[in-house]
C-alpha cells in the first residue's frame, strides 16, 4: 500500500542559517525511506515565526489536506509545526478532521496511548514556554540596551550611522539632506517640490533613488533634535512589545540629548506648527468615495472630482461630477461627459449591498468563481501538457542526434554537436516555461461556499457603518477598476476579495455592465431594483 505524506519544514530568523531547512528535510526524507512513506511534497516557511499560524506555505498545507492528496504531515519535531499550544491543538485537530496525522520525527510519540498523548502535550508546552521565555529575555536585552541609548535593532534613521558601540553618530552628507527638508519644510514647500529639488541637487536616497513625496515622517523625528526614544511606538523601525504577551512590558524609554542633534529645537518646533496646518486642511478636504477607481474609456487617463461653483460666481462645491482627468488638465481632447458624483456613488453603494454582497446571490457568485478558477486551471493544465510533448520530443531528437555520432565524420561531427546545443537550450526554455506554468497552478486560490458566505457577511458588515472610513476599504477589495464611457459603465469585480477577504496574488475578474444613461438619472437607477439576471455579466 503506498502512504502519500508532504514535508513542512521551518526556521525563524533571517538570523539562522538556511542549512536548518536541509537538516529538517534530510531527516524528514530519511523517516520516510524507513518507513515506507511516499513523501510527494515539501512545504517550507523561512524567516517565519511558529507563534503565529500566519505562515503561506503552512496555511497552503492545511489547504491542500482538506483536498485528501495526503494521509501524512511530517515534521522534524513539534516546535517547526507550532510554539502556541492552541494553534498547535486546533491545527493538529483540523488535520485528523481531513483524516490526516501529524508525525514528529524526533517526538515519535504514539498518541494513541495516554502516555503517548500526555508527553505530546507536555512537548507543546515546553516550546510554548521556550517562545514566551526567549521574547522575555530578548525585551529585556533590549530595554538594558536603550537605557544607554544605543541603536537596538532594524534599519538606522537617515542622516545617522551606527559605530561598533552601537552608539548613533551624524552622516554628514545624509545629514546636509535633513537640514534642506527641514529648511524648505519651514518654507512649507510642498512634498512633491522638496523631492523634485533634492533630486536637482543630486540627493538621492541610501537605495540610490529619488526620495519619496512624504517628508512628514522626517519632520515628525525627535531624534533630529537629539531626543533618543524606544517602545514608544511613535517612531519607524521601533519595536512596538505588546503589554499582553511580555508581563511588565510597559517601559518606554525618552532620553532627551540621549543622541548628537541634528536640528535646533526652535526650528524643529515651528516646522511641527506647519505639519499640524497641513494634517488639519488635509482631514476637512472630502474624502471622495470613487477616488483612483475610476478610468476613462476614450483617453485612458482617471477621473478626478471637478468642483463647479454654484452659477452666482462663487465657489461652494456645491456641485461635484467625475471628470475626466485630460479635459480637467487640458492634456487631451476628450468626448466623455462627466457624472454627478452624488449618482454614481449612490449607484456603486447599491450595487455593493443589492449584488455584490447580497447573500441571496452567493451561489451565482460561487458559481462564477468555480467557472472561472476551473477554466484557468485547464488551461494552464493543457499547456503544461502540451510543453512536455515539446520536453519529450526534443529529448528525443538529442537522444538520436548522440547515437548518430559514433558514426559521423569530423566535419559531419561538429554540425551534429552545435544541434545537440541548440536543442539542449531549447529544452531548457521549454522546461523553465513548464516550471513556471506548475507554479501559476498552484497558486490558484482555494476557496469553498462556506468562505464566500463568511467573507460576505464581514464586508456587509463594514457596510452598514455607513461611513466613507469604512465603506471605502470593501470597494478598493471587490472593485479593481470602474471604465467610464457616454455609452455604459463596466466595473470590474475581482472576485478573489470573496475567497481570501484580500485582493490577492492573481485575480479573478468579473465585468458589470450598466447604462451610463441609467447611472446618471437617480429615478431610472430604481427601475431595474439592481437585479442580478438584469445585468450583463462577462469572465
Amino acid at each position: 500500500m503506498i502512504i502519500n505524506a508532504v514535508s513542512y519544514a521551518r526556521f525563524s530568523s533571517t538570523n539562522q542559517r538556511e542549512a536548518s531547512i536541509e537538516i529538517q528535510q534530510e531527516s524528514i526524507a530519511r523517516y520516510c525511506k524507513d518507513n515506507n512513506i511516499t513523501l510527494i511534497r515539501e512545504y517550507v516557511d523561512r524567516a517565519m515565526s511558529a507563534t503565529s499560524d500566519n505562515r503561506p506555505s503552512f496555511q497552503k498545507m492545511i489547504k491542500d489536506a482538506e483536498i485528501g492528496m495526503f494521509s501524512f504531515v511530517i515534521v522534524y519535531n513539534s516546535s517547526r509545526f507550532c510554539r502556541n499550544v492552541q494553534d498547535h491543538l486546533k491545527y493538529r485537530s483540523i488535520l485528523e478532521s481531513y483524516g490526516v496525522r501529524l508525525i514528529c520525527v524526533n517526538e515519535n510519540f504514539d498518541e494513541s496511548t495516554p502516555e503517548g498523548d500526555l508527553m505530546a502535550n507536555f512537548m507543546m508546552s515546553i516550546n510554548q514556554f521556550y517562545s514566551k521565555d526567549l521574547g522575555r529575555k530578548t525585551y529585556l536585552g533590549c530595554l538594558k540596551t536603550a537605557k544607554e541609548c544605543k541603536h537596538v535593532g532594524g534599519r538606522c534613521i537617515y542622516g545617522y550611522t551606527i559605530d561598533q558601540e552601537q552608539k548613533y553618530i551624524i552622516n554628514e552628507e545624509e545629514a546636509k539632506v535633513v537640514k534642506l527638508v527641514f529648511d524648505m519644510l519651514e518654507k512649507n514647500v510642498s512634498y512633491k517640490e522638496i523631492t523634485n529639488r533634492l533630486t536637482a541637487m543630486g540627493h538621492l536616497d541610501r537605495n540610490g533613488k529619488p526620495f519619496k513625496a512624504d517628508f512628514s515622517r522626517m519632520g515628525r523625528c525627535r531624534k533630529y533634535i537629539g531626543e533618543y526614544s524606544w517602545n514608544t511606538g511613535t517612531q519607524r523601525g521601533v519595536s512596538k512589545h505588546s503589554e499582553k504577551s511580555i508581563p511588565g512590558a510597559k517601559d518606554s524609554i525618552i532620553i532627551p540629548n540621549g543622541i548628537p542633534a541634528i536640528i535646533k529645537e526652535d526650528q524643529f518646533l515651528r516646522v511641527q506648527k506647519i505639519l499640524d496646518e497641513r494634517r488639519k486642511h488635509r482631514r476637512e478636504s472630502r474624502n471622495y468615495l470613487l477616488a483612483g477607481l475610476l478610468t476613462c474609456a476614450e483617453c485612458g487617463y482617471k477621473l478626478c472630482v471637478d468642483k463647479n461653483n454654484n452659477g452666482n460666481g462663487k465657489r461652494n462645491w456645491v456641485r461635484c461630477n467625475y471628470r475626466c482627468y485630460s479635459k480637467s488638465k487640458n492634456r487631451a481632447e476628450c468626448s466623455t461627459k462627466d457624472i454627478p458624483v452624488d449618482n454614481l456613488d449612490t449607484y456603486i453603494i447599491n450595487l455593493l449591498y443589492n449584488v455584490l454582497l447580497n447573500e441571496r446571490y452567493a451561489s451565482n457568485i460561487h458559481k462564477l468563481i468555480r467557472d472561472k478558477v476551473g477554466r484557468d486551471y485547464e488551461i494552464n493544465r493543457r499547456e503544461i501538457v502540451e510543453l512536455q510533448v515539446k520536453i519529450d520530443k526534443a529529448k528525443t531528437e538529442i537522444k538520436n542526434l548522440i547515437q548518430s555520432l559514433a558514426e559521423a565524420k569530423n566535419v559531419v561531427y561538429q554540425e551534429i554537436v552545435k544541434e545537440i546545443e541548440r536543442i539542449s537550450n531549447r529544452k531548457l526554455e521549454l522546461e523553465k516555461a513548464q516550471s513556471l506554468k506548475k507554479e501559476q497552478q498552484e497558486s490558484l486560490p482555494y476557496y469553498n461556499e462556506a468562505m464566500i458566505e463568511r467573507s460576505i457577511r464581514q464586508m456587509r458588515k463594514m457596510l452598514k457603518l455607513k461611513t466613507t472610513e469604512y465603506i471605502k476599504p470593501v470597494l478598493n477589495l471587490l472593485i479593481k477598476d470602474i471604465v467610464v464611457s457616454n455609452k455604459e459603465i463596466q466595473i470590474k469585480v475581482n472576485l478573489n476579495a470573496y475567497i481570501s477577504g484580500k485582493s490577492g496574488t492573481q485575480d479573478l475578474e468579473v465585468v458589470i455592465i450598466e447604462e451610463t444613461v441609467c447611472i446618471k438619472d437617480l429615478e431610472q437607477q430604481l427601475r431595474q431594483r439592481l437585479n442580478w439576471n438584469s445585468l450583463q455579466l462577462q469572465i
